[in-house]
């Protein structure tokens, strides 16, 4: 069985992985009272109503099996989807949860498809005419083609609403960062000038992947 200390511990991680700055803040992102909240921190999973503690679950970026085997007196390591099954009735409650969480899932996505598409129609109305432009017409600079792209196609608006950005540009000279470079020809150490044969790009704090450059001389 863990303590008191243990199961503050483990909410206070879950905390700062979710970005939440308090109990309070947790309590109401959730939707739930402060006691419920209480009940959660020392360790009460077990005795918990279902519905309040699958709202704290999902603040937590948790499924319900592992809030109770994080947040009960049970010991954590011999809990498991059948320690829900031991009553009908919360057995029964837990699947009837689990569809809904389902349910849930597809219609966020649902609507993330939408938004995306929503704001991508000018490219899908756009791009055939594009390609066919610069098929037509072979005379068209890079320079003319790029700022025909970027007044047609809203990427850009997408990627800064997201958030994204580039990590350098094609051909640009920069100094060698490991953490935001992967060198794909020659040999270069941290701070040695490399040119950018393809751009990385980063979501917020984090990388999705690294810009690919090459020993400049």
């Amino acid at each position: 069985m863990a303590s008191s200390a243990e199961y503050e511990q483990r909410l206070q991680a879950h905390l700062r992985s979710r970005k939440i700055s308090s109990l309070r803040v947790l309590a109401k992102q959730a939707g739930v009272s402060r006691w419920q909240v209480q009940q959660l921190r020392q360790g009460r999973a077990d005795q918990m109503r279902v519905e309040p503690l699958r709202k704290l679950a999902i603040a937590l970026g948790l499924s319900l099996e592992e809030a109770i085997a994080q947040f009960s007196l049970f010991r954590s390591d011999t809990l498991s989807a059948q320690t829900v099954a031991t009553s009908p009735d919360l057995a029964a409650e837990y699947r009837r949860l689990q569809d809904q969480l389902t349910q849930q899932r597809t219609q966020l996505q649902l609507e993330f498809e939408q938004a995306s598409l929503d704001r991508l129609e000018s490219w899908l109305r756009q791009w055939p005419r594009i390609v066919h432009l610069a098929r037509q017409r072979p005379e068209l600079s890079a320079a003319q083609l790029d700022a025909l792209l970027k007044q047609l196609l809203p990427l850009h608006q997408l990627l800064d609403t997201w958030e994204v950005e580039p990590i350098g540009s094609v051909d640009e000279a920069v100094a060698y960062a490991p953490q935001w470079h992967t060198l794909v020809q020659g040999l270069a150490a941290e701070g040695d000038r490399v040119r950018v044969q393809r751009p990385g790009y980063r979501h917020r704090d984090r990388l999705l992947f690294r810009a690919e450059v090459v020993a400049d001389g």
